[in-house]
């Protein structure tokens, strides 16, 4: 869950949705550009990403060690080598990464470029706003601008009783679907 203060209150963006941009994003990267096992990478961007998210909390351990342990098995069974193993959880960081960047509002004003990460091919990617679009550059995607978009709630209130109160809360908030234009320069 991504919790960002604003005027309103408090803008939560579920895991899910951060996911489903993550995945939206991914689902443009150039085909010629694309790993071999396309749609189990798409799929993995789109689900909650826990290695990445959670690596480094001991409570995690455990799990993620299962985690590592099955993909390697994966990879036995899939034929797959490390490296291209590697260059599809590195495009899962990327798009994880520009998600995160998007849905905690971390876009710089004044067309000031921020760096998203390294993508697959190892090349260091930044995007700018421009107007109402975000630029990409150099730009890693199959056609030249796409929409993407994800969902927020606000709460009004700065806090709750309890976990179940938070919970109600976050149920009854009404659903905001921002919309984001991603474009090349």
């Amino acid at each position: 869950m991504i919790v960002n203060y604003t005027e309103s209150g408090w803008q939560i963006i579920t895991q899910r949705s951060h996911g489903l941009l993550a995945a939206q994003i991914c689902g443009h990267w150039a085909k010629d550009n694309q790993p071999s096992r396309w749609v189990d990478t798409l799929i993995a961007t789109a689900e909650q990403h826990i290695q990445f998210v959670h690596g480094t909390d001991h409570k995690s351990a455990n799990f993620i060690d299962q985690l590592k342990g099955k993909r390697e098995i994966l990879v036995e069974i899939c034929e797959h080598h490390q490296r291209e193993v590697g260059r599809s959880y590195s495009l899962l960081e990327f798009c994880d990464a520009f998600s995160l960047l998007i849905c905690q509002g971390l876009i710089q004003p004044e067309q000031r470029k921020i760096e998203i990460s390294n993508g697959p091919d190892g090349i260091a990617y930044e995007m700018h706003s421009e107007g109402d679009r975000l630029i990409v550059s150099p730009w890693p995607f199959e056609v030249n601008s796409f929409t993407a978009t994800y969902e927020s709630r606000t709460l009004t209130a700065l806090t709750y009783s309890n976990t179940a109160d938070f919970r109600r809360a976050i149920e009854s908030a009404k659903t905001v679907t921002h919309m984001v234009n991603i474009a090349k320069a």
